[in-house]
């Protein structure tokens, strides 16, 4: 095996289940090839002798059990082994989420949790996730997780586990460092946070009032109770920016790319700017970089 599959994680005996194919190659701890991937665990007595040899799997057996940030084909960098995978991520985060299997469980859980810190090549602390009445963190130091991280342009995911619980000041994780991590650029282009109240105008409907979270030079997010339309569909987004201490109004197409829902009950639409015909203007574009420069240095309330 290469440098990079000698490091070798043992498999937690949730992951292997009976009648299912194993979804990467299992090792010994020396590394001699137990079973290969795909094969099927045919019925419980074949499940005690695999784990009766203490399996372990490599890094990147997990992005063959379908984890991976994309294709293997889409060459995503790996990052790590010879220094801080996180090195430039500091602490500014904009969610982070935990992929978790437990006893009973066919399929892994997704739980988003809130982000508290790091601190550097030991640990990441985020939030502990209510699982049930019945589980409780405190018992389950050392389980495995799959984390994605989103911060910036980038997409990270990697393998971890669990290295202790805390209940105070708030229920908390501290996740063991990975020593490498999968990271992808998910954004054409960086975008900083923003708090500008808009305006949407969509065919048919009234004017509705909508809050900008956050802005690039290619488009923005908008929070609203209302619906404003379809995915696809061709809206106009007007708002009032400062520039040098003047306002600037500008009045933008754009087209509907994505919408969730979060919590409340709030909508969150992505927009792109620009029509399905043509992009913006010249004079909109240079507008739309100059508040984003200001934007970057400028870590206050922007209005």
């Amino acid at each position: 095996m290469s440098d990079k599959q000698q490091v070798l994680i043992p498999v937690a005996d949730f992951e292997l289940t009976v009648g299912k194919p194993v979804p990467y190659n299992l090792f010994t701890r020396g590394g001699i090839l137990v079973l290969a991937a795909g094969s099927v665990v045919a019925d419980d007595d074949m499940l005690s002798r695999l784990l009766s040899t203490r399996p372990f799997r490599t890094a990147e057996g997990i992005a063959r059990a379908g984890m991976a940030l994309v294709d293997e084909s889409d060459k995503e960098l790996l990052i790590g082994e010879s220094r801080d995978p996180f090195r430039e991520l500091g602490h500014s985060v904009e969610s982070i989420e935990l992929f978790l299997r437990l006893p009973g469980d066919d399929d892994t859980r997704p739980y988003s949790v809130p982000f508290f810190g790091l601190m550097p090549m030991q640990a990441l602390i985020v939030g502990a996730p209510f699982i049930s009445r019945n589980f409780f963190w405190r018992d389950h130091e050392g389980l495995p997780l799959f984390v994605k991280l989103r911060s910036g342009r980038y997409l990270y995911a990697f393998e971890t586990s669990v290295t202790r619980y805390g209940a105070a000041p708030t229920a908390y994780l501290m996740l063991g460092y990975p020593k490498v991590a999968q990271r992808k650029a998910y954004r054409s282009s960086l975008r900083v946070s923003a708090a500008l109240p808009a305006v949407i105008d969509a065919a048919g409907k009234e004017k509705l009032k909508v809050a900008i979270s956050d802005m690039s030079d290619k488009g923005c997010a908008v929070d609203t109770q209302f619906v404003i339309g379809e995915i696809g569909s061709q809206v106009t987004l007007t708002f009032r920016m400062r520039l040098d201490n003047e306002a600037y109004m500008l009045s933008l197409p754009c087209i509907i790319r994505n919408q969730q829902t979060r919590k409340g009950g709030l909508l969150h639409y992505g927009l792109s700017f620009g029509d399905t015909h043509q992009h913006l203007p010249w004079h909109q574009r240079m507008a739309l970089k100059a508040y984003l420069y200001d934007g970057l240095i400028d870590t206050g309330t922007r209005q």
